[in-house]
């Protein structure tokens, strides 16, 4: 009698797990930010503080002229809400003068 109530409550734990695969909902994306050249381009992965945003750096782009016409040695640390309102903390400018982007943070 005992593996009967075993079975019993095997199948009625299967049943339950099935029917939450079924009704869960898909997961959808938003975006929150797009990166234009002048706000940073080519944006590498992001980091999340202790406040709740979201830090990351950018390959390319930036407030300077030249990273906005092509360098390959400008772009810029940034911080991100989780709404998707962007704060540039540092643009790099085309010589490295002021350091340069893409090299990950700590």
């Amino acid at each position: 009698m005992q593996k009967l109530g075993l079975l019993r409550s095997a199948c009625v734990a299967s049943v339950f797990c099935a029917a939450l695969a079924v009704t869960s909902p898909a997961q959808s994306f938003t975006t929150l930010l797009s990166f234009d050249g002048t706000n940073g381009a080519y944006p590498g992965g992001l980091v999340q503080g202790a406040d709740g945003n979201f830090y990351g750096i950018t390959g390319g782009g930036g407030a300077t002229n030249a990273c906005l016409k092509g360098s390959t040695v400008c772009g810029t640390i940034f911080e991100m809400t989780p709404s998707g309102t962007l704060t540039t903390l540092q643009s790099f400018s085309s010589d490295c003068s002021n350091g340069c982007g893409n090299i990950g943070l700590v």
